[in-house]
């Protein structure tokens, strides 16, 4: 499922990539 998101907007998936990180940082602290 993801693939198919990153072959229709790889941007879109970038974006949702680094929103993970955030919400993982975001748990750290």
């Amino acid at each position: 499922m993801e693939q198919l998101i990153t072959h229709v907007d790889p941007s879109k998936h970038i974006r949702s990539l680094l929103e993970d990180k955030i919400h993982h940082a975001m748990h750290i602290l």
